[in-house]
């Protein structure tokens, strides 16, 4: 995972940071999961496994953090575009 800005010394990111990051898997309640370099769990609210997005974060706490898609760099394998017009 890259981070366009990064917490110094391996913290974990603070509000208003933005990551890039990729999305491993879903959680319960449709938040993507990503985690940093050092293993710290980042909830992406708008992100799919398998995407790259760029994330801002909202909450950071001790054991997570919560953050929101801002930018979709690459979609991931299966996303599908959406139908309506």
């Amino acid at each position: 995972m890259e981070a366009t800005t990064t917490a110094a010394g391996g913290e974990r990111p603070r509000r208003g940071h933005e990551l890039e990051l990729k999305i491993d898997s879903l959680a319960q309640g449709g938040r993507g999961i990503a985690r940093t370099g050092t293993g710290f769990v980042i909830f992406v609210a708008g992100g799919l496994p398998g995407d790259r997005v760029r994330a801002r974060i909202g909450k950071s706490k001790k054991s997570h953090a919560e953050a929101t898609a801002v930018e979709l760099l690459e979609a991931g394998a299966e996303r599908i575009p959406d139908t309506c017009t």
